[in-house]
């Protein structure tokens, strides 16, 4: 399960350095994330918005998130996506707003790890929620 996310604290998890490519890939990945959201009441997950998966690893991801959408939407909290680049930053907020209806939880866009954390920890109520 590390090599696909990362604890920083109760509930938080940061995406690790596993690259998603392959069908296989994405199918670790929702096995993984099932793992998560089987743990805990209350999710956030912290994304590299660098680490888009790949097209074949994007197959398994949707269906998945169809089959799980009630869970998902009760459990996952927010998915922060970390995007350094402010216009690609904005560009990504634009074009998840659009497609708003596709993810049963909330997102955010974030430029950095450190807000990302400290907007996991706030939307948890967790206080000192770091790896560091």
């Amino acid at each position: 399960m590390n090599s696909f996310f990362v604890p920083l604290g109760p509930g938080i998890y940061r995406s690790g350095t596993r690259v998603m490519e392959t069908e296989d890939d994405g199918n670790a990945w929702t096995q993984a994330y099932d793992a998560l959201i089987e743990k805990h009441d209350a999710v956030v997950v912290i994304l590299d918005a660098a680490q888009r998966p790949g097209p074949e690893a994007g197959k398994p991801l949707a269906l998945w998130l169809k089959a799980r959408r009630e869970t998902l939407a009760a459990k996952v909290k927010l998915a922060i996506y970390v995007v350094e680049d402010a216009a690609e930053r904005k560009f990504m907020e634009e074009r998840s707003n659009r497609a708003s209806i596709a993810f049963p939880y909330p997102t955010a866009f974030v430029g950095s790890f450190a807000d990302a954390e400290q907007l996991a920890a706030r939307t948890l109520g967790v206080e000192g929620s770091s790896s560091r």
